[in-house]
């Protein structure tokens, strides 16, 4: 295509790898014959020959996910992408739904001047299909889908929490000694662990130092002993 070594970069990230291209050619192929947006994100859009194509509708799906995705396992269990574009998300929801994967719009204004909106994914049904469908390439962000949809059971996030404050109420302090105890692998313990460590279910009371590095032992807080009793109710 005529361009040089040097109008091309390559820059390798641990999440990602980002093919940079310095072309006015380029540029001027995509914005203007086919109509792909540059600049902006609050002026992103999907050109009809892509929503018109079911591999590409999914290819943008994917690129959406893997560029502006997230994958949330506290709390709740879902799917968000996120933007300044709210045309650009009710596109990728219509490809969704045409995939027959539910899913909604939030708007977030909060200390913004421009809105920040975000696509929701919500339902094993729905995050089973999306990992199978779209396939995302994104390693973490697929990792941690596999992770949930391995965990997902009914009130799967209410029961683990409360294993976790039963198994610090029984000594086990540490997130190591936490995770052994529930039987559960390490990343999604911690995760958890800061969940309810942001509610003030938890909170540190010591922080020990070793030749490996460095842990918190934690304790529940009255509040999270309140938490403990609704959810041994809930479950009993």
């Amino acid at each position: 295509m005529g361009i040089r070594q040097t109008q091309i970069t390559l820059v390798k990230r641990e999440d990602a790898n980002f093919l940079i291209i310095r072309s006015s050619v380029l540029a001027h192929l995509f914005n203007k014959i086919l109509d792909v947006s540059i600049g902006k994100k609050n002026e992103l859009n999907i050109p009809d020959f892509i929503l018109s194509d079911m591999n590409l509708s999914i290819a943008a799906v994917r690129g959406a996910f893997d560029a502006e995705g997230s994958v949330t396992f506290t709390g709740s269990r879902r799917i968000s992408i996120t933007s300044n574009s709210k045309r650009w998300l009710f596109q990728i929801k219509q490809i969704l739904e045409r995939l027959r994967i539910d899913s909604r719009i939030t708007e977030d204004k909060s200390k913004r001047k421009i809105p920040i909106y975000r696509l929701l994914i919500f339902r094993k049904s729905n995050l089973k299909r999306f990992l199978k469908i779209i396939s995302p390439l994104h390693p973490k962000r697929r990792d941690k889908l596999n992770e949930i949809l391995s965990n997902y059971t009914k009130n799967s996030q209410r029961e683990f929490h409360k294993r976790i404050l039963l198994s610090i109420k029984k000594g086990n302090v540490r997130k190591r000694e936490i995770a052994k105890n529930i039987n559960q692998r390490l990343p999604i313990t911690g995760s958890n662990i800061n969940w309810l460590r942001k509610k003030e279910f938890i909170e540190p009371y010591e922080k020990v130092y070793s030749n490996v590095g460095s842990h918190y032992k934690y304790k529940i807080t009255e509040k999270g002993e309140n938490y403990l009793e609704k959810s041994l109710s809930f479950f009993d």
